[in-house]
């Protein structure tokens, strides 16, 4: 009697066993699944959200500097300045009185196209090897990276320039306008995104012209030069996004944090705008998904 009833009990824990372990497997089979298809289905999500996003700031970007050249060119057509009868002085004083107009220009002032720059106090300054003098000189609008002023050396500004044309619609002068280093940097520092995430934008050579973080503006950094090696991840990024019109989203490390990132392009200056998050804050609510699955099997 007692050896049927130890084999009946043997024969039931062997089953019980067996089905413990089919529905633990069962539960880690599934908790595995779910967790690669919302991990597979958040990860689409957000690069495309990412790209969109990318796409959306640099043609805001984009706009306002748009913007800012048609109130330069509005200024430029004025008959005193295509005038060529009238002094400098004259259309010094003039741009002086349109000065009040706009209170984000610092300078606005006449350049010739011997390349001297004439200031409201009445200096004149060489800017004949600026960038943005030899674009506008060939009758484009310019729109330069933050650069050291020749007025004040301690200070970045970014210049506004657009032709000044004649009768004949000959250039016959340039109508450029100073405004703070961190223009652009004011325009993307509300942007979130995610919690932690943000938006900075690289410039032409790859120095960084806007950031939440002015410093790092003011110091005019360049992960493409630095010899610092926590830039070297993100300098292949920037290096990759400037050579190529990316519409999917890269992943870089910096600081031991491994964040994902989207391009857009301001279609007006070429400059390269950068979105990124840290990856582990999109992929928290599948580890909490995974997590809680498998406490329930548990259960």
């Amino acid at each position: 009697m007692s050896d049927n009833k130890v084999r009946r009990f043997s024969i039931k824990l062997k089953l019980v066993s067996v089905f413990a372990i089919l529905i633990i497997l069962s539960v880690c089979v599934l908790g595995i699944l779910a967790s690669f298809m919302a991990r597979r289905a958040t990860i689409e999500k957000v690069e495309t959200h990412l790209v969109d996003k990318a796409d959306d700031i640099a043609e805001i970007i984009n706009g306002r500097i748009k913007s800012f050249f048609q109130f330069l060119e509005g200024i430029a057509r004025m008959p005193v300045l295509t005038d060529e009868s009238a002094s400098i002085a004259e259309k010094m004083e003039v741009l002086q009185q349109e000065l009040a107009f706009n209170q984000e220009i610092e300078e606005l002032n006449i350049t010739t196209l011997d390349g001297k720059r004439h200031l409201s106090s009445g200096k004149v300054i060489s800017v004949g090897d600026r960038e943005w003098f030899l674009a506008v000189k060939n009758g484009n609008d310019f729109f330069s990276e933050p650069i050291r002023s020749r007025i004040d050396t301690n200070k970045l500004v970014s210049v506004f320039a657009v032709p000044i044309y004649g009768e004949n619609h000959q250039i016959k002068a340039i109508l450029s306008a100073n405004v703070k280093g961190s223009w652009l940097s004011d325009r993307i520092k509300d942007i979130q995104i995610g919690q932690t995430g943000y938006c900075f934008i690289i410039g032409k050579t790859g120095i960084t012209i806007a950031h939440k973080n002015l410093e790092i503006v003011n110091s005019m950094l360049n992960p493409l030069t630095t010899n610092d090696a926590q830039y070297a991840s993100l300098a292949s990024l920037i290096k990759e996004g400037m050579n190529s019109d990316m519409k999917n989203v890269r992943y870089y490390d910096y600081k031991e944090e491994t964040s994902i990132a989207a391009f857009g392009r301001v279609s007006s200056t070429g400059f390269l705008v950068v979105i990124r998050a840290p990856y582990s804050e999109f992929l928290g609510t599948i580890r909490t998904l995974r997590i809680s699955m498998y406490i329930i099997g548990t259960l």
